[in-house]
């Protein structure tokens, strides 16, 4: 199991990953190596724009295939199992939400494809721009709640690339390739387990009355959507690790398993210090009480 000084060092050993890189690289003369490292760099950005593009496409496809496509629905045992175009929609925008996002959140770790996401939010905020001076044809073309959704992702889009901007200057841990896989897969399953299983049933099904059950169907496109995404970009980093002949038991963990254990010392260290401020929160928490049900005067 990793130490806690071992997983504190690994933003720093990152940082060294270009060095060590180019001293892998076969001995050749000075220009020859300078040639071959550029060119490894240029071939494994252009994959991952178009893995980004490829991602973003699914994303817009599934949109169309939701709205415009229809046919009757494969009905396994009522409307909770029920396999629509909804469905095939689900897993293929969550299947391209893994890809871009995963871009997203790796692009952190390099200039270049930090560039390519910070463009991203300034096209966004262009595009902002020209719907608020656009004639009254574009904006009902486009209607009010789609530039409304538009805005608000467009907004999440730039306090995480803020923060994400912040983040980089004091260390490069959660940037790399597996761990921003495994962390963007975590998230699309909260956020489809919360969106299906919560928020639909019992609060609200776009801002209508909730439904009063779980469409299992679209549960279980979004996962593996997540999955056949999740297996599509591991073979992409896997590509990368091969071309720079890394190996998954190096320091700078670049393999799943060394992140789970990365994952479990810090659920140990977090759990230690809960469970010290444990009986201090607990005395507050009594001392709070009995005020409030002591009578005043």
């Amino acid at each position: 199991m990793l130490t806690i000084g071992e997983v504190q060092r690994v933003g720093e050993q990152y940082d060294k990953k270009l060095i060590e890189l180019y001293n892998r690289l076969p001995q050749a003369s000075y220009g020859k190596k300078v040639r071959n490292f550029e060119a490894l760099l240029m071939r494994e950005f252009q994959l991952k724009l178009a893995l980004f593009g490829f991602g973003a496409a699914l994303i817009i496809f599934a949109t169309w295939f939701s709205s415009y496509v229809v046919f009757s629905p494969i009905i396994l045992s009522g409307d909770e199992w029920s396999f629509g175009p909804r469905e095939v929609a689900h897993l293929l925008g969550f299947m391209g939400c893994v890809l871009a996002v995963w871009f997203y959140g790796n692009s952190f770790a390099t200039r270049s494809t930090l560039f390519v996401s910070l463009l991203m939010g300034v096209l966004g905020m262009g595009m902002v721009v020209l719907y608020r001076y656009a004639p009254r044809e574009i904006k009902d073309l486009i209607g009010s709640h789609a530039a409304k959704t538009f805005i608000e992702l467009l907004y999440y889009y730039c306090v995480v690339c803020l923060s994400g901007c912040l983040l980089r200057k004091k260390t490069h841990w959660p940037f790399q390739p597996r761990r921003v896989l495994i962390i963007t897969a975590l998230i699309l399953m909260l956020i489809s387990f919360g969106w299906e299983v919560c928020t639909q049933p019992f609060e609200h099904a776009y801002r209508k009355a909730p439904r009063g059950y779980v469409q299992f169907a679209q549960v279980l496109c979004d996962f593996v959507g997540i999955a056949i995404g999740f297996v599509v970009v591991s073979g992409i980093i896997r590509r990368f690790e091969a071309h720079r002949s890394t190996k998954a038991s190096t320091t700078d963990c670049v393999s799943s398993l060394a992140f789970a254990k990365e994952l479990w010392v810090l659920s140990i260290m977090t759990a230690k210090r809960l469970r010290h401020l444990l009986p201090f929160g607990t005395a507050l928490w009594t001392k709070a009480r009995i005020r409030v049900r002591s009578p005043k005067g």
